[in-house]
């Protein structure tokens, strides 16, 4: 298996575009 490293900017999208879908409240 190779390890590709995701750039920040795809994490950023991928977690922004959950918490959009998924609103979790404190």
């Amino acid at each position: 298996m190779h390890q590709v490293q995701l750039p920040p900017l795809f994490c950023l999208s991928f977690f922004l575009s959950f918490f959009q879908l998924v609103p979790i409240e404190t």
